[in-house]
C-alpha cells in the first residue's frame, strides 16, 4: 500500500507540474493576444480586399516590368546595327552535359 501512495503521489507532482507549465502558456498566449489585438479588424472583408489589392498591384507592376524590359530590349537592338542575344540561362559548357537520354 505504501508503493501506491507513493505512485498516486508522483502521480499528483507531475500533475501540478503540468498545470503550471500550462498556466504558463496561456498566460503568454494571452499576453500575446493583447499585443496583437489593436491589429485585428472586426470586419474579414477588409483583410481579403487589402491582399486582394496587394496582388493586384504586385500583378500590374510585374507587368509593366516584363514591357519595359522588352521596349529596352527592343530600342537597344534598333540603335545598333547588330543584333543582340538576350541570354536567359547560363549554358555556356552546352557540350559537356554527360551522357544521358532524353525521351
Amino acid at each position: 500500500m505504501g508503493a501506491r501512495f507513493d505512485e498516486a503521489e508522483d502521480e499528483l507532482v507531475f500533475l501540478s507540474e503540468l498545470e503550471n507549465a500550462f498556466a504558463s502558456i496561456l498566460s503568454e498566449l494571452n499576453q500575446l493576444a493583447e499585443r496583437i489585438e489593436p491589429l485585428m479588424s472586426d470586419d474579414p472583408t477588409e483583410h481579403s480586399q487589402h491582399l486582394q489589392n496587394h496582388l493586384d498591384r504586385y500583378t500590374m507592376q510585374s507587368e509593366r516590368d516584363v514591357h519595359e524590359q522588352f521596349k529596352k530590349t527592343k530600342d537597344e537592338s534598333q540603335d545598333s546595327s547588330e543584333e543582340t542575344d538576350i541570354e536567359l540561362f547560363d549554358d555556356q559548357d552546352d557540350e559537356d552535359l554527360g551522357d544521358f537520354e532524353l525521351f
